[in-house]
């Protein structure tokens, strides 16, 4: 019996860090921090998929910041300087498994979520991409600028580059790199994303631990 009573406080003890977890990330979300005045005729892309407590990517047209993205990114963007370029973070190993985020590797997002582990940053190079999962969102020169600074600073530099983590796919338009911050519990996927557009002058809650935080903004 008195077994029995340690593992209901036990499991207890989890959904009611879990509740605790959640109501934060809800409680930040009512007082974010004000946008940038100016007039906004900078468009970026804010993509989700359909699980709102999963993972977003922040894609941008490559022509603003052609010189700028071509010196980070030589090989990836050299045969065709244009299009998107996408940014994403995660768990290192998260990313590298096969399923990705559309198929959850519970015990990877698990480990990710409790401990610190490397992290990565996704860049990907596309000509065009589904409409269908992304939000607009209108920004200033400004800001989109800004953006560009926080996101880039992000990565882990050394010597004088970024560097790049060779994945096992091989794909032409998906390059991976280290970054600076570890992931962890309180510095996921989607907290990257907030704070890369809150530094940018989006209004953005204070912390965005799931999807839902950041895209519900952003309406």
């Amino acid at each position: 019996m008195r077994i029995m009573i340690r593992v209901f406080q036990f499991f207890l003890s989890i959904f009611a860090m879990i509740a605790f977890y959640i109501f934060i990330s809800y409680l930040f979300a009512l007082f974010p921090k004000e946008s940038q005045e100016g007039i906004k005729t900078e468009h970026i892309y804010l993509y989700h998929n359909d699980d709102l407590l999963s993972h977003t990517e922040i894609i941008m047209e490559i022509a603003p910041f052609k010189e700028r993205f071509l010196h980070a990114f030589a090989d990836l963007l050299a045969d065709n300087p244009s299009g998107y370029i996408a940014f994403s973070y995660g768990d290192r190993d998260f990313m590298m498994d096969k399923g990705g985020f559309d198929d959850l590797n519970t015990t990877l997002a698990l480990r990710g979520l409790f401990i610190n582990t490397p992290a990565l940053i996704r860049v990907g190079h596309y000509g065009a991409f589904s409409r269908e999962k992304v939000v607009e969102v209108l920004l200033s020169k400004k800001m989109l600028s800004a953006l560009v600074d926080s996101i880039l600073k992000s990565f882990r530099v050394r010597d004088g580059k970024f560097v790049r983590y060779h994945d096992s796919f091989g794909r032409y338009y998906l390059y991976y790199y280290e970054a600076k911050e570890p992931y962890n519990l309180f510095h996921t996927c989607n907290t990257w994303t907030g704070d890369r557009l809150r530094e940018a002058g989006v209004k953005m809650g204070r912390w965005t631990p799931f999807a839902e935080n950041v895209i519900s903004q952003l309406h």
